[in-house]
């Protein structure tokens, strides 16, 4: 049984250098886009004709390759559902709850629904935000005013 008290623990190396010396050089390039930068126009063409071949043929690897880039998973869609006016932090929880409502009765997944809480939650940071600063401003005008009736 060997004792880990005196080794160090943590980073051993010092910063910029990893104790790997023939390691990656810094700056190198990948080596996808280093053949990618080799294959000339006509590769590229002999390489999509092959594919389309092979796919016309039944390969079924060839097809998912033309498929997905004709039709690419899907990143988000778009909805339409009704939202409330939302002017003030009772207008967020309203929209919440209409965004709630959407999600149960299934117009929204749940991804959706929370994509769109989290842009209400920022809607209500800047509600907060411009309500804080008319506030600061109305003390500032207070304290403004009341300091110059007082008398000296």
């Amino acid at each position: 049984m060997t004792k880990t008290a005196g080794k160090q623990r943590g980073r051993p190396f010092a910063r910029g250098v990893s104790g790997n010396v023939l390691g990656r050089p810094r700056g190198s390039k990948n080596r996808a886009t280093v053949l990618l930068a080799a294959i000339s126009e006509a590769d590229a063409s002999a390489i999509q004709k092959t594919v389309v071949h092979r796919a016309k043929k039944g390969d079924m690897v060839a097809v998912r390759i033309i498929l997905d880039r004709i039709f690419p998973a899907p990143k988000g869609r778009l909805v339409s559902f009704a939202l409330p006016e939302i002017e003030d932090a009772a207008g967020i929880l309203s929209a919440h709850a209409a965004v709630l409502a959407a999600a149960t009765a299934g117009i929204l997944t749940v991804e959706e629904a929370a994509h769109i809480a989290q842009a209400l939650a920022r809607h209500l940071e800047m509600i907060e935000t411009v309500q804080l600063e008319s506030r600061l401003r109305q003390v500032e005008e207070q304290l403004a005013h009341a300091t110059a009736q007082e008398p000296q």
